[in-house]
C-alpha cells in the first residue's frame, strides 16, 4: 500500500488539519505496517504558482529556463505519486473561506489534461484509477 500525505498548513504546530491528517496516517500505518507513505509539507517546501511558462509548456512551448524545466519536473513528480498512492490524505485548512494557496499550488501541479483528466462531451472525466476509497 502506498499513502500520500500531504500538509498544506502554515501553522506548524498549531495545527489541527497537521494533527489530524498525522493521527489519520498512523492509523492506516497500524492497520498497514508494510505501507509506504510518501509525505510532502506544502508550506515548509512551497509550490510556486502558475505562470505563463507553465501552461505554454502544457501546450508544447519549448521550455528553456532552467528553473522552470525544474518546476516542470516536480509537477510531473506530484502527478505520478498521485497515480501511484491506493490512499491519499490531505491536511486541509480553511484561510478566508477556501483552501490555502499552498493546497491550491499543489492542486494547480496535479489537474493536467491528459494525465489525470480529460474533456468529455459533457465536461471533465478523471483519469485516475477508479479503485480509490474515501478514507
Amino acid at each position: 500500500m502506498k499513502i500520500l500525505h500531504l500538509d498544506s498548513s502554515i501553522l506548524g504546530d498549531n495545527s489541527a488539519s497537521r494533527a489530524l491528517s498525522a493521527e489519520t496516517v498512523t492509523h492506516l500505518k497500524n492497520s498497514h505496517p508494510e505501507a509506504e507513505i510518501i509525505y510532502h509539507d506544502l508550506a515548509a517546501q512551497p509550490v510556486p504558482e502558475l505562470g505563463s511558462g507553465h501552461v505554454g509548456a502544457r501546450f508544447g512551448a519549448e521550455v528553456t529556463d532552467e528553473a522552470l524545466q525544474a518546476d516542470l519536473a516536480r509537477g510531473n513528480a506530484f502527478i505520478d505519486e498521485l497515480i501511484a498512492a491506493d490512499v491519499v490524505v490531505i491536511g486541509v485548512p480553511m484561510y478566508n473561506f477556501t483552501v490555502s494557496a499552498q493546497l491550491k499550488n499543489w492542486i494547480d501541479r496535479i489537474v493536467v489534461a491528459g494525465k489525470t483528466f480529460r474533456y468529455g462531451d459533457n465536461g471533465p472525466i478523471g483519469l485516475l484509477p477508479e479503485a480509490r476509497r474515501p478514507f
